[in-house]
């Protein structure tokens, strides 16, 4: 009897090829920059035309509430060192010769330097707060909703809205004021100056619940 020729075995079978995630899952947000300036569909979030000052772009608010509030620390901080850098650079003359009416020359200078230094603060921790939030290996569709959920939370506050509205409001007094009648500096400096001033008003105005009392415009 003959050996029969063995039949060589059956290759194996070829992996089936993953499917694709459908499109709203494929693409993922890579950080907090883009996250900040995302755009989302009004259709989608109908709630977000009732919620006050709020548009389609969520980050922003929640931007305009970190910048609103990194200013309104580091003017204060501007405003506390400026009159002991004012006696520091006055030091060579007599204490009797360092009059308190000239201190505005280093006091409200103060806040145009810190409004610049805030304005970048804010938007540092703004941008690391959504990249930390809603940043991340997620869908789209949840970065969204994570999103638009926050900014609704944080506007639909009371305190929030009041403040950001006393805010904004002295913020442009301030700002039109010293561009168009401080002398010294260039217009964005003028600008910054009595936007930080208007905004450390507003801030007071807030605490003591003095724009509850007052309808300011």
């Amino acid at each position: 009897m003959g050996n029969k020729p063995s039949t060589p075995p059956p290759p194996p079978p070829a992996p089936e090829p993953e499917p694709s995630p459908p499109q709203e899952l494929a693409w993922y947000n890579p950080g907090g920059y883009s996250i900040l300036f995302h755009k989302v569909k009004l259709e989608d979030y109908p709630w977000i035309k009732n919620t006050p000052m709020l548009t389609e772009y969520p980050g922003l608010a929640l931007w305009e509430l970190s910048m609103f509030r990194a200013v309104r620390y580091s003017c204060f901080v501007g405003f506390a060192v400026s009159p002991i850098a004012w006696y520091i650079q006055r030091k060579r003359l007599p204490f009797a010769d360092r009059p308190l009416y000239k201190m505005h020359h280093v006091f409200f200078p103060s806040a145009g330097y810190s409004t610049f230094f805030g304005f970048a603060a804010g938007t540092v921790e703004s941008m690391w707060t959504c990249y930390q939030e809603f940043g991340g290996p997620r869908p789209v569709w949840q970065q969204e909703k994570k999103l638009v959920k926050a900014a609704v939370i944080a506007r639909m506050d009371k305190d929030n809205d009041r403040w950001c509205r006393t805010a904004g409001r002295l913020g442009f007094c301030g700002l039109t004021t010293t561009f168009f009648f401080w002398k010294s500096g260039g217009p964005f400096f003028r600008a910054a100056m009595g936007f930080g001033t208007g905004v450390t008003i507003a801030s007071i105005a807030s605490v003591t619940r003095l724009d509850r009392q007052v309808q300011l415009f």
